[in-house]
């Protein structure tokens, strides 16, 4: 997905869609200490994320995925996923602000925190943010996941549309490197599977998948699931499991 927005402009474009950036409020991008703030919630929430206001704390938490941000008004730090960051290494006067009853954050620093490559245009004063159009969202496609015997140990994978239109997902669970006992599964609803599935996502749709790993004694194993579509290819998650008895 790719964002383009213009220095004291109320519009942005997705994809080439023109729409306001603050419906009905006109706030627009403005400039501060040589770095671009904006109003966040309509770009987040077109990636399928959400943004909430703490008025007692003055601060915006920003979701998207397995990813969380959060910003305090005036303060030169943030919190990503419950680490401290600096918002602007370079220069600690860029802090979230409030201008005419908006909230209007750092854009490179939420941009860069969701994934995003953000480009400036001086000439144009234009701002490029292109988003991969990956079927998982998940900023880690690999993680590990430590239990005790016996147990199960589960992830959440977060499975998006980010097209328009509608579009039909393979899914296959691939758990050959599990020890013997061991079983895996994926879940998503009411529906759960051990081997693989078609899954309907409608046009910018988020399901959330959980993959189990059920173990059986202590080991160490990998489960996968792979997904595809005609539109947007392959995607896959690993999970590494390790059972011990301590």
């Amino acid at each position: 997905m790719t964002v383009l927005l213009w220095i004291d402009s109320p519009t942005m474009t997705v994809d080439g869609v023109r729409q306001e950036i603050d419906p009905g409020r006109d706030a627009r991008p403005i400039i501060r200490d040589g770095r671009t703030l904006v109003p966040v919630r309509a770009i987040v929430e077109e990636l399928g994320g959400g943004v909430s206001w703490d008025e007692a704390d003055r601060r915006v938490s920003i979701t998207l995925a397995d990813i969380a941000i959060e910003l305090w008004i005036g303060r030169s730090t943030a919190s990503v996923n419950g680490v401290s960051r600096p918002v602007d290494p370079a220069n600690p006067r860029v802090v979230p602000e409030i201008v005419n009853g908006r909230t209007m954050v750092p854009l490179r620093f939420v941009a860069e925190s969701l994934g995003a490559t953000v480009a400036w245009n001086q000439a144009r004063r234009e701002i490029n943010l292109t988003f991969e159009q990956n079927l998982i969202q998940n900023s880690d496609k690999s993680i590990g996941l430590a239990v005790r015997q016996d147990d199960t140990a589960i992830c959440s994978i977060y499975l998006r549309n980010p097209l328009a239109t509608d579009i039909v997902v393979q899914a296959a669970l691939l758990a050959t490197q599990l020890p013997q006992g061991w079983m895996a599964e994926f879940c998503y609803g009411d529906i759960c599977c051990f081997k693989s599935t078609e899954i309907t996502l409608h046009g910018h749709e988020q399901k959330i998948i959980e993959l189990s790993v059920h173990t059986r004694g202590t080991g160490e194993g990998d489960a996968s699931l792979v997904v595809s579509s005609g539109e947007l290819g392959d995607d896959g998650f690993n999970v590494h499991v390790t059972a011990s008895g301590d």
